[in-house]
């Protein structure tokens, strides 16, 4: 069982202009060995930040997401837990008929 924490915002500065910010809490699905807590994984954060333009002929989004997930592991490092960061950069283009 996942329970995944999603917040977003829109702010509209411009009629054709929107500003996006959002935030998700991700459980992984896996529990590390030698985790104290057995039936949930460690939680992975979401912070995203975008944009959307829209132009005559459509609308152009571009978004940036940095991902990061620590959790604790005893036996692949001597520092006891392991750090994972992802960073995606996306691009849409949805044009009008």
């Amino acid at each position: 069982d996942k329970h995944i924490f999603r917040f977003g915002a829109e702010y509209k500065p411009l009629d054709f202009l929107s500003l996006l910010a959002g935030y998700r809490n991700i459980p992984a699905s896996f529990v590390p060995d030698g985790s104290a807590i057995r039936d949930s994984g460690p939680k992975a954060n979401s912070y995203t930040f975008g944009l959307s333009l829209e132009t005559v002929f459509g609308t152009i989004d571009l978004s940036y997401e940095y991902r990061t997930l620590r959790y604790y592991d005893s036996y692949f490092s001597n520092t006891n837990y392991n750090t994972i960061e992802l960073s995606n950069l996306m691009f849409a283009y949805t044009f009008k008929l």
